[in-house]
Parts: structure tokens; sequence; C-alpha cells
């Protein structure tokens, strides 16, 4: 198991905190801290499935890509005169805004990029809104590919050492010609 999808994590966050609209509410989970009188907005980050790519045997070599995920959730208060159309629409501007935050937080921190030697890949917006309730929600889950090569420590006891003398033995039964006889032989250097 890799830790690296720990070290995103934890680089996304810190990227993200203050960064945004959401201020210090932003947390490495994949469960929704809420409670009853959250603020919002919040962002969530989590990491999901790692396809992986072997590169090379010895020693053993992964291109691995995390799929890093941020999801943000907004609300809005509504005013007496809003619609359900005014809503949405309010949902949605805000929605966008925060989400343009996050992303540019994203993309310009130096620790996801450079310190992790990754490539951060913004690959999906997906959002989703929830108008029923006296506070209503909109959510998107924004999914990133974190691309990186893991290197494997070498767990062989296999490893090559100095080849400076030879023991040579022989039973003399391959022809008769040979004779048995046991040699230890320096190899130049």
């Amino acid at each position: 198991m890799s830790l690296f999808r720990t070290a995103i994590r934890v680089a996304a966050v810190a990227a993200l905190m203050n960064a945004t609209s959401a201020k210090e509410r932003v947390f490495d989970s994949r469960v929704t801290p809420l409670d009853e009188g959250q603020e919002y907005p919040i962002i969530l980050v989590s990491t999901e499935n790692e396809p992986a790519t072997k590169l090379d045997a010895s020693p053993t070599r992964y291109m691995r890509e995390a799929n890093l995920v941020t999801n943000l959730i907004v609300s809005y208060v509504p005013e007496k005169e809003d619609s359900v159309f005014d809503i949405e629409r309010k949902l949605a501007a805000k929605l966008d805004l925060v989400a343009h935050e996050l992303e540019r937080a994203m993309t310009v921190d130096p620790f996801l990029g450079k310190t992790l030697a990754l490539e951060l890949e913004l690959s999906s917006f997906d959002p989703e809104f929830d108008t029923d309730g006296e506070v209503p929600k909109g959510g998107a889950r924004i999914a990133w590919k974190a691309s990186f090569t893991e290197e494997l420590p070498d767990t062989s006891e296999s490893a090559l050492v100095p080849f400076n003398r030879a023991h040579i033995e022989t039973d003399g039964k391959v022809g008769d010609s040979t004779a048995s006889g046991v040699d230890d032989v320096e190899l130049p250097q």
C-alpha cells in the first residue's frame, strides 16, 4: 500500500486551506463531517481507486494514477421572493465560483506538483443540486488524476556480491580423460 495517497491528500488539504471561500472548512475525509449548524462551503478531500502499471522489474517501479477527489458543498439561504429557478441559479453561481477557487488553488500550489513529483490533471466536474429543505445545497465532485512513479525497495537476498574467487570440483565422470579434483581459483580484477 502506498503512503503516497496520504501525502497527496495532506498536500491537497494544505493547498486548499484558506485559499477558497471554504476557508478552514477543508477536510481529509470520505465521510462528510456535517452537523446541524454546519457552515458552508466545505471541501472534502479523498482518494479513490488507483490504477498501476509496472514499468520495470528490477528495481520494481510502477506508474500509479491516484484518483484524487475534492467534494465541494455550498448552501444558499433563499429569500422570500426567490422562485425554485432563482434558488437553482444562485446555487449554481455560488458553486461555480467556489469550484473556480478550488481548481485554481489545486493547480497553482507548488507542493502538489513539484515537491511530490507528480502530474496533477483535472479529470471531471460533476455538479448536483438539492433544493428541497430549509437550506438548499449544491455540490460538485471534482476529480483529479495524480500520476506518479513509485519504486519499491529491493527485498531480494540475491544481491550480487563481488566475484573474486571460484571453487571448482570435478568428479571424473565426464569422459575417461577427466581426473577428479578440487581447486580454488583467484579471478583477475
